[in-house]
């Protein structure tokens, strides 16, 4: 009896099976190097459908489950270039999976498209201890191209990607010194990862030697008017040359003279920094950010996209003012070369008096080198002398400053009778 059961409900699977059908018409498009679309006609009564997929000398299937009923094509992504790939689908006739037609008839394609070029003539050159260029000669229609590339005999690859279509060349980072790298360049034809190219065929070179130069960083100060008492621009500027320490701090401190911090509020513009290095240049907006009181207040550096790039905090002392900016660290403790140019507009107060102003910049490189430059601005009280005459006799001459002097050159006279002033040399 139980003989029999068996055989009933095998034959039951048999007979649902046969009821599930299959679909044999198959076909491949849209054929690319790492990725194809895989197509069949609809099948009647399916819930949904699976396929299977293979490299043709590959001992495991690779499977795309659940696929709607609805659907009539498969994208398959992630292939290997130029490889024969074999695949399969089935249809399955009910919700839970229980019921299912056979594999198709064995299907196949080749992942090749060789419409989509990968660029030419690559070549390295500006090659230093730390970078290099690469370039290439472009091609049309490109959206983007991605590079890769690593030391020469080792096995992980450092990619660049999404560099624009219309370029011909870039930078690759951070390189190790007196090294072997290859790299090679691909392109996309799309806005997707579909329509890409083969990789090109490699290309090496080999970094530099670095040697190191002295820390001999070269800074100027100056002031837009030397007029006591006026609200001025404060310019500083910093340059390096190539190889040099990075800048750690930067100290800027003068002997007299105060910032009008009290008359600051955040989110005012304050100045401008221009930054120049050997491959890029930025310029950005100085802005107030905090305020501490009458004395002490940050400024931050905001680029064209609103982010902060960086910082000073600014201070006025029992004498004269103190500016400090730190660096943050780039992952190397040496300059490609720099140029920064700051400006702080009209937040610097000169001495209201006659004297030698004196602005010290300290510099602090990364490595623990220091430099302190001085440099001095006389700052000058121009002496403008009033007189005052009633009944043509003098009470006193006064210069612009209220205080009493005696000589009479470049004084005021001021006749009431007449309603006029008389400016004397």
């Amino acid at each position: 009896m139980i003989k029999y059961l068996v055989l009933f409900f095998f034959v039951l699977s048999l007979e649902n099976k046969a009821q599930c059908l299959r679909t044999d018409s198959t076909f491949n498009t849209n054929i690319n190097y790492h990725n194809a679309l895989v197509n069949w006609n609809k099948v009647d009564s399916t819930f949904f459908y699976r396929i299977r997929y293979k490299d043709v000398n590959a001992s495991t299937w690779s499977f795309q489950n659940n696929i709607d009923s609805s659907e009539i094509s498969k994208l398959l992504i992630g292939l290997s270039p130029q490889t024969q790939y074999l695949w399969q689908i089935k249809s399955y006739c009910d919700s839970l999976g229980n019921t299912s037609s056979q594999w198709s008839i064995i299907d196949s394609f080749f992942t090749e498209n060789q419409a989509l070029l990968y660029p030419t003539n690559i070549y390295a050159n500006n090659i230093t201890f730390y970078n290099a260029q690469v370039n290439w000669l472009g091609l049309s229609n490109t959206d983007r191209y991605k590079i890769r590339y690593r030391i020469s005999g080792t096995n992980t690859w450092n990619y660049l990607s999404n560099i624009s279509g219309v370029a011909t060349n870039t930078q690759l980072p951070q390189l190790n010194q007196l090294t072997l790298y290859e790299w090679s360049i691909m392109s996309y034809y799309d806005t997707t990862n579909l329509l890409g190219s083969l990789w090109s065929p490699i290309d090496t070179f080999t970094t530099a030697t670095f040697i190191p130069a002295p820390f001999l960083p070269l800074i100027s100060t100056s002031i837009s008017s030397t007029l006591c008492g006026e609200k001025v621009d404060l310019f500083v500027s910093i340059s390096q040359s190539a190889n040099q320490p990075d800048i750690e701090q930067s100290v800027v401190t003068t002997n007299e003279g105060e910032f009008d911090i009290g008359g600051l509020s955040i989110g005012d513009t304050v100045g401008y920094a221009d930054v120049y290095l050997s491959n890029l240049s930025a310029t950005a907006t100085l802005k107030v950010g905090i305020v501490f009181g009458q004395n002490y207040a940050f400024i931050n550096a905001i680029d064209s996209l609103g982010d902060l790039i960086g910082f000073f905090s600014i201070e006025n002392q029992t004498n004269g003012i103190k500016i400090t900016s730190t660096s943050p660290p780039d992952g190397n403790n040496y300059t490609s070369g720099l140029t920064t140019d700051i400006s702080f507009n009209e937040i610097f107060i000169n001495p209201s008096f006659n004297t030698n102003l004196i602005i010290t910049a300290e510099i602090e490189s990364e490595l623990q080198d220091q430099v302190m430059i001085t440099h001095n601005i006389q700052i000058n009280c121009p002496s403008y002398n009033l007189e005052i005459i009633d009944n043509k006799k003098t009470i006193e001459y006064i210069n612009l400053l209220g205080k009493n002097v005696k000589k009479k050159k470049y004084s005021l006279q001021i006749l009431s009778n007449q309603k006029k002033i008389i400016i004397y040399e």
